[in-house]
């Protein structure tokens, strides 16, 4: 079953990446023949929101059907936390307000670990961010949802996801 088939998939990763990591979401589509573990990186306890390493598992055989590491080489800075979710949450939702209608943070608020994206300029090092939920309405009134990453650090927005899509104004 996908129990078994998870812990099939930690083993192997354990073999061919070797650092920390954490599930991230299970995909068990019943006309696939296999079922998908999508892991993340992990440092100091913190998850690499972006660095996902997948993993297929066999439904039959229990073997890996396939694999895929996006967890480029980066480096990351020590976790560094100046300023608190609340502060984070006020910054998030005035970005998300500066572009859309009145919008509502949700609670689910996780610290991961993320690269500046909206600066042109930036070196690609992962800081730790505060990643927030916020919803609400765009300008032509349809309901949206953006996930902001919030520096925790020092407030500065480093990546923002439209409805789950990176902004488009970013470059990579």
């Amino acid at each position: 079953g996908i129990e078994e088939a998870q812990a099939m998939a930690e083993k192997y990763l354990q073999n061919i990446y070797g650092g920390d990591i954490t599930l991230k979401s299970v995909k068990n589509e019943e006309d696939l023949p296999y079922y998908s573990f999508v892991f993340t990186k992990e440092k100091y306890g913190y998850s690499f929101y972006f660095d996902e390493i997948k993993v297929n598992i066999n439904k039959e055989s229990g073997y890996m059907d396939g694999y895929s590491n996006m967890a480029i080489r980066t480096t990351e800075k020590e976790p560094l936390i100046n300023i608190n979710e609340d502060e984070a949450k006020q910054k998030a939702l005035e970005t998300f307000e500066s572009y859309n209608g009145d919008g509502i943070v949700s609670d689910n608020i996780q610290l991961v670990y993320c690269a500046n994206k909206i600066e042109k300029a930036s070196d690609n090092v992962q800081e730790l961010c505060y990643m927030i939920t916020v919803e609400g309405n765009d300008s032509d009134g349809k309901k949206i949802s953006w996930k902001i990453f919030v520096n925790a650090d020092n407030g500065t927005v480093f990546n923002i996801l439209k409805n789950g899509f990176e902004k488009e104004v970013k470059t990579n």
